[in-house]
């Protein structure tokens, strides 16, 4: 084991090499490295509403963070192609860092998840966002609504992801009448 001595002198050699490079590729290689050593980066982030810190300092975020896609669509119990598709975008969004993403990227992700071959994934994407659980972008993007995490959120629990459900279209019924009168 290095003295502390040598500890600085290597920490001032790796943050030397670290300080030219830009945000982006100095995170990737420090996640890399992590991920080499068996370590955890994870960035400063505020739980999400109805999870706090443990007692033992890791928080709940922390632990589903070490999930795999495939255990994380296995534990939402996601049924139909637009429950996985909104499931999917709740884990680039809050596992992967990823706030916008294309149907290519879900597309990637479901085969990383091995969940089963996507006909048309495009169609499947086109009815999550028809469905209130994915927000359209620019140049194709679409972003997960704050519906569809509190959707992700309620699963496996289905009475509550239905009643989520339910709530919403009475929402939306409601502000189409309006608009006629």
């Amino acid at each position: 084991m290095p003295k502390v001595t040598d500890e600085v002198k290597i920490l001032n050699q790796v943050l030397s090499l670290l300080k030219p490079m830009d945000e982006q590729k100095r995170a990737r290689l420090l996640a890399t490295v992590a991920m080499f050593f068996g370590a955890s980066l994870q960035q400063p982030r505020s739980p999400a509403p109805g999870r706090e810190e443990q007692s033992s300092g890791s928080s709940v975020t922390n632990r589903e963070d070490r999930l795999s896609p495939k255990e994380f669509l296995r534990q939402k119990g996601a049924t139909a192609g637009v429950e996985r598709i909104a499931c999917l975008a709740y884990f680039l969004t809050h596992h992967r860092d990823m706030s916008d993403f294309k149907t290519r990227d879900l597309t990637d992700l479901n085969v990383e998840a091995r969940a089963g071959v996507m006909s048309n994934p495009a169609v499947y994407v086109q009815n999550t966002t028809r469905a209130g659980y994915l927000n359209p972008m620019s140049g194709g993007r679409k972003q997960l609504s704050d519906f569809g995490e509190q959707f992700v959120e309620a699963l496996p629990d289905r009475e509550a992801a239905n009643a989520l459900k339910s709530n919403s279209r009475r929402q939306r019924r409601r502000k189409r009448v309006k608009a006629k009168s």
